[in-house]
C-alpha cells in the first residue's frame, strides 16, 4: 500500500469508536491501544475479563500516554475490565479481537449479528503493509527463537529491519517501517492475516505438532491455520520447510528449501538452540544470499531466550533447567531427548490443552524421577500412564493378597518448591522443568509460571 492510500486508511477511524477485546498481560494490547489513540479515534472501548488489578501496569502505560495529549484532541477512553458487556459490541464502529480470543466467542457473535466489523491488529498490518518484505515464522515450537535468530542475521546487513509479533509487540507499532520485517506467527495470528489474502515472502515453518486443540476444533483445523502462511505465496515467494512436513509442499506455488534436524558437520552445536532451528535460519540466510559462515558466527553469539531450556542454575551438581514454554508434550518429548543419557528428574503439568498424553505417558516410564504439579493434564498423564498402583498379588503362602506398591518414580505435588525438593532429593543429574501443558490453573502465564520456578530454584539454593 502506497504512503497516501495508507494515511487515508488510517484516517477512517478518526472519529470512530474502537473496541479493542481483551487488552492482555504481554503489552500488545497497550501497543494496539497507542496506535488507535494516535490515529484519531473518538472513543476507545477497552474490554478485558482480567481485572483493574491484574492489568494494572498495561492501564498505567496507556493511562500515561493519554496524559501527553493536550485535552482537546484526548479521546474518550473507557475501562470494561473483570468482564465484558453486550453494549461494547454492538455500539461500536470496529472490534479488535486478541489473538487468543476464540472465534466462537458469544460476544463476536453478537457483534456479528449487529453487522460489526471485527478485525486483529496483525491483520490490519498486513493490509497496510508490502508481503514481499516480510519474513514470516509460524510452527508448534521454535517460533520466537528463530524469530529472534532471523533478526539477528538480517539486521546487520538491513539495518533498518524489524521484529514483531513476539510477546509484548503489536504489529502495529511498525506500519511506518520500509525495511525487512520478522514475524512470529501464532494459528490464532494467521487466522486474523486470511481474510486479505497475503502471506509472506519468506514463510518458515519449524513443526507442526497436537497443539491449542482447546481452542480449535480438531488437529486438522489447527493445521489449516498454520498453512495460511504459505497459502497466499507465488512462484517468486519462498517457503522454508521441515523435512517431515514434506506433503504440505503439494500445495504452495512458492519456491520450496528443506531444513532438517540433524546437525551438520558445518553447523557446529549452539548452546541450547535445537539443530532444526539453526537449520531453519540457515535456509532463510540462503535465500538473502548472507553468507553461511557470516551467519554462523552470528548465532554463535546467541544467548538463547529466557524460559526456553534455560539453565538457571546447580545444585549438588545437578543442573536445573527451566522451559516452562513446553506447554504440550511434543515439547517435552523433544527436550527429554537432549538428555538421554542422563538421569532425569522431570517436573511436568499444568491444565491441559484437550491433546494427547500418551507418548510422553510412556516416556515417563524411563526417567530417573517424576513429579506432576496440579492440573487435568497432570490428571491425564497420572492415567494414561497408569501410575496408581502396580498388581495387588494374593500371596500363595498366606492366601491374603500383599500390599499395594505405588509407583516410585513418581509423586504428586502441590507446589513448585515440593516438586524441586523431591526431584533435588532424587538425587538426579538434570532436573528439567518442562510442564508439558498450560499454566493458568496456577499461574498468569507460562512466563510467569517460568519466573516463580526461577525464583523457587533460588530461594531453595540460598536456604542450603
Amino acid at each position: 500500500m502506497s504512503s497516501k492510500s495508507k494515511t487515508r486508511y488510517l484516517n477512517t477511524w478518526r472519529g470512530k469508536t474502537i473496541t479493542l477485546m481483551g487488552f492482555g498481560l504481554f503489552g500488545g494490547g497497550t501497543e494496539d491501544a497507542i496506535f488507535f489513540i494516535k490515529n484519531g479515534v473518538k472513543k476507545l472501548i477497552i474490554t478485558d475479563l482480567k481485572t483493574k488489578k491484574e492489568l494494572e501496569s498495561s492501564v498505567r502505560k496507556v493511562n500515561q500516554f493519554l496524559s501527553t495529549i493536550e485535552q482537546s484532541d484526548r479521546p474518550m477512553v473507557e475501562w470494561v475490565l473483570g468482564k465484558h458487556r453486550e453494549k461494547d459490541f454492538i455500539n461500536t464502529d470496529l472490534i479488535i479481537k486478541n489473538p487468543g480470543i476464540p472465534n466462537n466467542s458469544i460476544y463476536l457473535q453478537i457483534a456479528k449479528g449487529h453487522n460489526v466489523n471485527v478485525d486483529t491488529s496483525i491483520g490490519i498490518f498486513f493490509k497496510l503493509m508490502n508481503p514481499k518484505k516480510l519474513i514470516g515464522i509460524t510452527g508448534t515450537k521454535g517460533k520466537s527463537t528463530v524469530s529472534s535468530l532471523i533478526y539477528e542475521i538480517i539486521k546487520n546487513k538491513y539495518s533498518n529491519s524489524y521484529i514483531t509479533g513476539t510477546p509484548g509487540t503489536s504489529p502495529l507499532s511498525f506500519v511506518d517501517k520500509k525495511g525487512w520485517g520478522v514475524l512470529e506467527l501464532s494459528s490464532w495470528r494467521l487466522e486474523g492475516v486470511d481474510r486479505y489474502k497475503k502471506s509472506p515472502h519468506i514463510a518458515v515453518i519449524t513443526n507442526i505438532e497436537q497443539d491449542h486443540l482447546n481452542m480449535h476444533k480438531s488437529f486438522e483445523e489447527y493445521k489449516k491455520a498454520k498453512k495460511i502462511i504459505f497459502k497466499y505465496q507465488n512462484k517468486d515467494d519462498y517457503l522454508i520447510l521441515n523435512k517431515k512436513l514434506k506433503t504440505l509442499a503439494k500445495r504452495t506455488f512458492s519456491k520450496v528449501h528443506y531444513f532438517s534436524g540433524t546437525r551438520g558437520s558445518d553447523t557446529p552445536a549452539i548452546g541450547e538452540v535445537y539443530a532444526e532451528n539453526v537449520n531453519a535460519v540457515l535456509q532463510v540466510a540462503k535465500v538473502l544470499n548472507i553468507n553461511k559462515r557470516e551467519a554462523i558466527n552470528i548465532i554463535k553469539k546467541f544467548k538463547g531466550l529466557h524460559d526456553r531450556m534455560e539453565l538457571v542454575s546447580t545444585i549438588n551438581k545437578t543442573k536445573i533447567y527451566n522451559d516452562t514454554t513446553a506447554t504440550n508434550p511434543f515439547a517435552t518429548l523433544r527436550a527429554l531427548d537432549r538428555f538421554k543419557n542422563k538421569k532425569v528428574g522431570l517436573i511436568i503439568g499444568g491444565e491441559d490443552k484437550n491433546l494427547d498424553y500418551t507418548k510422553l505417558s510412556n516416556a515417563l516410564k524411563k526417567l530417573h524421577f517424576v513429579t506432576l504439579l496440579p492440573g487435568s493434564a497432570s490428571d491425564k498423564i497420572y492415567n494414561t500412564y497408569n501410575l496408581k498402583l502396580t498388581a495387588s498379588v494374593r500371596s500363595s503362602l498366606t492366601g491374603g493378597r500383599r500390599r499395594k506398591t505405588y509407583n516410585k518414580k513418581l509423586t504428586q505435588v502441590k507446589t513448585l518448591h515440593q516438586a524441586l525438593a523431591k526431584s533435588i532429593d532424587s538425587n538426579p543429574e538434570v532436573i528439567l522443568f518442562s510442564p508439558a501443558a498450560a499454566s493458568f490453573n496456577m499461574f498468569k502465564n507460562e512466563f510467569d509460571r517460568g519466573q516463580k520456578f526461577k525464583e523457587t530454584v533460588f530461594e531453595y539454593k540460598n536456604s542450603l
